[in-house]
């Protein structure tokens, strides 16, 4: 088990893509936080260490305007 909150949000809001990207058999997940201004952020397998299961590797944040 690992939790994938952020500190500023609560809970992911939508998962984007889960699939196998850096072909180490496991998933890795595309998820966005916030409704309407928040990061998307890429977790990888490969890239966690012992304890999780997955690892932060990239994230793009995207605002909401007028």
């Amino acid at each position: 088990k690992q939790k994938l909150n952020l500190a500023e949000f609560n809970f992911p809001t939508k998962i984007k893509f889960i699939g196998d990207l850096d072909n180490d058999g496991k998933n890795d997940f595309i998820i966005t936080y916030g409704e309407t201004a928040g990061p998307t952020i890429l977790y990888l397998s490969s890239q966690a260490n012992e304890n999780n299961l997955l690892k932060m590797v990239a994230s793009f944040f995207s605002s909401y305007c007028c």
